[in-house]
């Protein structure tokens, strides 16, 4: 999110797109099983082709801005190698573990560590907000993230990365259209 306050949400999406690119990447340097071939490295060469392109002409996407802020970049580059490399770390070293004790621990330490410093940084007036808006956070914070986690760390446990990074890539294109049509209704 803090990445939207120097570039659109639109080429924020365009630059999340090069996820499964850099995880592929990063797995075949870091585990045994995830080797290469030719037709992904072309796959990675044109998905982080289109990044350094638009990188290199400091789009921002946004209409009154002249020049980007690279913040914006380091902040979406740096959410996608830590995503990597969670992956790879799971697929690594969690081969042993229960999927929902795991994802229950991850999303409790996340939200212990992330929600005061969101309320420190970013003061709300809370009473601002409608009870039906709060159910779709309440919703979307609980549910959908848990289900969301617990699918991805048995993906990366069972399949393995290269798995999980065509799942991240296939949601990743959908993802736009989703909402666009109907997705945001709250």
């Amino acid at each position: 999110m803090g990445a939207l306050q120097f570039q659109s949400a639109g080429l924020t999406s365009l630059l999340v797109t090069t996820a499964p690119a850099i995880t592929v990447t990063m797995a075949h340097f870091l585990l045994p099983e995830a080797r290469l071939n030719r037709p992904t490295v072309i796959g990675v060469l044109v998905a982080l082709g289109g990044a350094v392109l638009v990188v290199t002409r400091r789009e921002t996407g946004l209409p009154d801005v002249t020049q980007a802020n690279p913040l914006g970049y380091v902040m979406v580059f740096g959410a996608l190698i830590s995503d990597a490399l969670t992956s790879i770390f799971v697929r690594k070293t969690m081969q042993g573990y229960d999927s929902f004790d795991v994802t229950s621990i991850r999303l409790s330490v996340a939200t212990l560590l992330v929600l005061p410093l969101a309320l420190w940084l970013h003061p709300t007036d809370f009473t601002q907000i409608t009870v039906r808006a709060w159910w779709a956070l309440l919703f979307t914070a609980t549910v959908s993230t848990a289900v969301a986690q617990l699918l991805a760390f048995f993906i990366v446990r069972t399949f393995g990365t290269t798995t999980m990074a065509m799942v991240r890539a296939t949601w990743c294109r959908w993802w736009p259209f989703y909402g666009t049509r109907g997705g945001g209704r709250f």
